[in-house]
């Protein structure tokens, strides 16, 4: 290779190089941002909880305050009262006590003196009987008994009010009183609330909702930065690298497929050699750690070495068309065996001669063989090696969870403890990674309430059989609340605006493309008139021989202008095929652009923003992982069926978080989601790509912890 085309490969190669570090750059820092962003709408969701639950709590606490400030009036007055009558009650004793004394002396007193009118009944009986002072003495004697035994009576109810007033035990009442007051005066404490609370939650919620803007406006910013650096890139790739791409959307486990645009020559190609002045076009697969060492040396000693297995031959789409050489070549290569029209099917290599396999990071390079003929024409007999295409690795992709098959059953109040006892006896781990349904035979053992699923999800198994211990399934619970996430970035709203700058960049080419179409179109409906005019004036000169001198120079003036709008013309078809060309290939490459952005949709009920590269780094205590059912065996509430294959299902109760570590809240709608996650020894890990199932149409769940019959 000369000077000047190493010098010019040199800096082609040194331009994409430093664009594609600004691309990974921004796209590193754009994906950082991500995850600033999503804990930053993580912050205001979780705020906006605990705002609504200190507003819940706020009101049933004003509620239950009232009610014992009530309760606290009613237990003061009867506390004051209980006092009052404990001391009223003191002083009562003391009195009855006293009273009962003072009754006991004069009845005693009241006695004696009846004794002695009966001593005195008894003289005047012996000694002047039926005379009128023993009639006055007996009547005196009748009183007098009377009287004692009134006062006897006396003494005892005296003595009776006593001991009863003794007996009432107002102390204690008292006592009680004082104890339910002091209960009372308690809940006051406890039921007394600070409105600040609120105002604390509010404001931790407007902080958080400015913390979030800012994440978003960085997320925005560097998303359109994205798109810049990966225009610029595409652009610089078009013009000085032939186009040469391996779309990420189009990889599978066993092939790629490229894309790259033809070699133009600076003049009119050769007329019936089709893709001149390319013989023949090679892809060489290098791994992205040696395509910086990577030269056209290298690349000409595999195929003068006859290394057809490190290289693939591109396909032509037959002869030139219209004097175009053919502009783009495509074609997708399984490299587990290509199919060339030179060698039998064989397993294709890297350029150090080893197998190209899943879970490694290669490049692809263009080796264009220039016909001999040009090669004189320009004496240079170096063949053209392109600067390598951006970085892409095969993997073997987990296929997703179909959301519609995504199910939860409520586990009624009454089973829930032989619900939990049926799947702690019949689940039993398999190989670090499953649970498999397989006992029949429950023990007689006790289960904690409090640890019993509310539900049952399930789900049906999507097909990951043959990596079936490689891979994990995740349950991810999304909060749905409009009210917590609304004005929320979504991933959907991120798509929409990605594809609205990516639209604009290409709209524009395509429209100007559009425009040259249409002027060239109107040039030509010109020229073919002025064809038509010359033509039916050059039809009208009578034959060579009977023309003048005058007739022949106008005739070959006439000639002339023929031949040169004829050159015009053959040149505008030209142009009017490349433009034509350049618009079928500007419209591939917007749609192309438009996939690798992801699909503008419903978010399902979503508010916040949530994908593939977010749920694989949920932590543990943050998913719940799936277990096997296999076999037709029936759970609380759920049954499975062997023919309809596989069935996934796992519990969720008090003990289950959403994606942001919150437990679940009760009346709260979430988006169940499945992470298909490779769970491969980290060697191989590389070799998979995970899967998220679909959150639009997925069904929802409403939590409640309690569920009936």
């Amino acid at each position: 290779m000369n000077s000047y085309n190493e010098n010019l490969n040199a800096t082609v190669v040194a331009s994409l190089q430093a664009q594609e570090t600004d691309r990974k750059a921004i796209e590193s820092q754009r994906n950082a941002s991500k995850f600033s962003l999503y804990y930053a709408e993580g912050a205001v969701i979780t705020a906006s909880e605990n705002l609504e639950s200190a507003t819940k709590e706020l009101k049933d606490k004003t509620a239950v305050n009232a009610a014992a400030v009530k309760g606290s009036n009613i237990s003061n007055n009867l506390l004051a009262s209980a006092t009052q009558g404990n001391q009223y009650l003191k002083q009562s004793v003391t009195n009855t006590a006293v009273c009962a004394a003072n009754v006991q002396v004069a009845a005693n007193a009241i006695v004696r003196l009846a004794s002695d009118l009966g001593s005195i009944f008894s003289i005047v009986n012996a000694a002047d009987f039926e005379s009128d002072i023993y009639h006055h003495a007996e009547s005196a004697r009748d009183f007098m008994n009377d009287t004692a035994y009134a006062a006897e009576v006396a003494s005892q109810l005296a003595m009776e009010a006593s001991v009863n007033t003794s007996a009432v035990s107002m102390s204690a009442v008292m006592d009680k009183s004082k104890s339910t007051n002091d209960l009372i005066t308690g809940m006051l404490k406890v039921t007394a609330y600070d409105p600040q609370i609120v105002t604390n939650a509010n404001a931790a919620l407007a902080s958080a909702n400015t913390k979030q803007k800012l994440a978003e406006g960085v997320f925005e910013d560097l998303g359109v930065d994205s798109v810049a650096t990966g225009n610029a890139y595409k652009t610089t790739n078009k013009e000085l690298n032939l186009g040469l791409r391996v779309p990420i959307p189009e990889l599978t486990s066993k092939s790629f497929t490229f894309h790259f645009d033809g070699i133009k020559v600076p003049y009119g190609i050769e007329p019936g050699k089709a893709d001149y002045p390319v013989a023949d076009y090679y892809i060489i697969v290098v791994k992205e750690n040696k395509k910086a060492t990577f030269s056209l040396s290298q690349a000409e000693g595999i195929l003068l070495n006859g290394n057809w297995d490190q290289m693939v031959k591109v396909k032509k789409h037959g002869p030139a068309i219209s004097g175009i050489a053919q502009t783009e070549f495509s074609e997708t290569i399984d490299f587990t065996g290509v199919i060339s029209h030179d060698h039998p099917k064989y397993p294709l290599c890297d350029s150090d001669g080893e197998f190209v396999k899943t879970g490694v990071d290669y490049v692809v390079f263009v080796l264009a063989v220039y016909m001999d003929d040009y090669k004189r024409k320009i004496n240079s007999f170096d063949d053209y090696l392109s600067a390598p295409s951006s970085s892409f690795c095969m993997t073997h992709q987990l296929h997703k969870v179909n959301n519609k098959t995504i199910h939860t059953i409520p586990v009624s109040v009454t089973n829930k403890s032989a619900a939990w006892l049926e799947i702690g006896n019949k689940f039993r781990t398999q190989n670090n990674m499953a649970m498999r349904y397989e006992l029949s035979t429950s023990d007689d053992m006790t289960i904690d309430e409090s640890s019993a699923p509310s539900y049952w999800l399930y789900f049906s198994d999507p097909g990951n059989g043959e990596y079936k211990d490689k891979v994990e399934y995740r349950c991810i619970f999304l909060p749905a609340n409009s009210e917590f996430t609304k004005d929320l970035l979504t991933e959907s709203s991120y798509n929409k605006l990605q594809k609205e700058l990516a639209t604009m960049e290409y709209d524009q080419e395509i429209a100007a493309l559009q425009s040259s179409l249409q002027a060239t179109k109107a040039q030509q409906e010109i020229l073919k008139s002025e064809l038509s005019e010359i033509k039916e004036k050059t039809a009208n000169f009578k034959s060579a021989k009977d023309r003048t001198q005058k007739e022949k120079d106008h005739y070959a003036k006439l000639t002339t202008v023929l031949e040169e709008t004829r050159e015009r013309m053959a040149e505008l078809d030209r142009s009017h095929q490349e433009d034509t060309l350049a618009l079928e290939a500007q419209k591939r490459e917007k749609e192309e652009a438009l996939n690798e952005i992801g699909e503008e949709k419903d978010s399902g009920g979503l508010g916040f923003f949530f994908d593939l590269d977010l749920a694989e780094q949920i932590t543990p205590g943050n998913y719940t992982p799936a277990y096997s059912l296999l076999g037709n065996h029936d759970l609380p509430g759920l049954k499975t069926n062997a023919k309809e294959g596989i069935t996934w299902v796992l519990p969720v109760g008090s003990f289950t978080t959403d994606n942001f570590g919150n437990p679940l809240i009760k009346n709260q709608s979430y988006v169940p989601v499945i992470l298909s996650m490779s769970i491969a020894p980290e060697t191989n890990l590389s070799e998979y790509s995970n899967a998220l199932s679909v959150i639009p149409g997925t069904e929802l769940l409403v939590y409640s912890e309690k569920n009936s019959n």
